[in-house]
């Protein structure tokens, strides 16, 4: 019963924002949809009108739902697409967890240490998986650039463009242990800079992500 009163009064206040929102329900389940600027996988979605309504869940995965009921009507002025790009620092300042990342580099040993938020961690695991623009273009923590964006920029000041960008892809290559996401997680997961440092493995698009913010934040 709370969920189906959060979800009417979520989609009631979306459509008073001009977001395009409807609200199905199946059996004794109310859902709320939204039409979304990007993809989003792992979730699903039906099609109205020629356009994609997606199932949005707390947990960010709705899965497996095969058919519903709705109405076809539309608010007059709801036209906006929801969008789970991260424009601005979500700030979680609280719950800070430290950890040291160790990468040798010419022979010589380098530690580094991180701190991000364990409440942005949490937060993370109720993001739905999204297109890879939005991870590449989030805007991190202070937690995270106050630790390992200081701490790098020093060891790659007086290098190279060539020899700094060496050094960094060494960082993300060798610091953390390698699996896959199906056999971290039992399902495909993006993840965010400060979710590959938290967690004890990561693949190529976690590092990916990661390699990018680092250049772009410290060699422009």
């Amino acid at each position: 019963e709370v969920a189906i009163k959060a979800n009417l009064f979520t989609w009631f206040i979306l459509v008073k924002m001009n977001y395009d929102t409807k609200v199905g329900y199946s059996s004794s389940k109310i859902y709320l949809m939204s039409t979304i600027e990007h993809n989003l996988y792992q979730v699903s979605f039906f099609t109205l009108q020629n356009k994609k309504y997606y199932i949005l869940m707390p947990n960010g995965k709705a899965r497996n739902i095969s058919s519903i009921y709705t109405y076809e009507g539309e608010y007059p002025k709801a036209k906006n697409k929801l969008s789970f790009a991260i424009l601005d620092e979500i700030k979680f300042y609280n719950n800070i967890q430290d950890k040291k990342l160790n990468f040798k580099y010419k022979g010589t040993q380098y530690n580094i240490e991180t701190q991000y938020s364990l409440d942005l961690i949490n937060f993370y695991k109720t993001f739905p998986q999204s297109d890879y623009t939005i991870y590449f273009s989030t805007k991190n923590s202070t937690p995270l650039s106050n630790s390992i964006l200081v701490q790098l920029k020093q060891l790659v000041k007086e290098k190279s463009e060539i020899e700094a960008v060496n050094l960094l892809l060494r960082f993300v290559q060798t610091s953390f242990k390698y699996k896959t996401d199906q056999k971290q997680f039992s399902y495909e997961k993006v993840m965010f800079p400060e979710e590959t440092i938290n967690y004890p493995y990561s693949d190529c698009e976690d590092r990916s992500i990661l390699f990018s913010y680092l250049v772009k934040n410290l060699l422009d």
